[in-house]
């Protein structure tokens, strides 16, 4: 069972780290309030959650699931938006 959960984790990762020309060195998972956090960043790409690997379905209407890749100030950033 752990040796599945860390080969689900590595494939994740690795699809998430494999986007080019995008390597972040901040990550932000927002929760409530923060629905509208992309306002503050240059959004570069959004990636709908269902095609990231292993990643959880929106299950609460009004969450957007989505990874956004961002760029603030010379600094990339993953911003993770809420889902349930």
């Amino acid at each position: 069972m752990e040796q599945n959960i860390l080969k689900k984790i590595k494939e994740t990762t690795k699809y998430i780290l494999s986007l080019k020309g995008f390597t972040a060195t901040v990550a932000i998972i927002t929760g409530s309030g923060l629905s509208d956090i992309e306002k503050n960043f240059t959004v570069l790409k959004k990636i709908q959650y269902s095609k990231i690997p292993h990643f959880s379905k929106v299950t609460v209407q009004g969450h957007k699931g989505e990874l956004l890749l961002c760029s603030y100030q010379n600094t990339n950033i993953l911003i993770f938006k809420r889902f349930h």
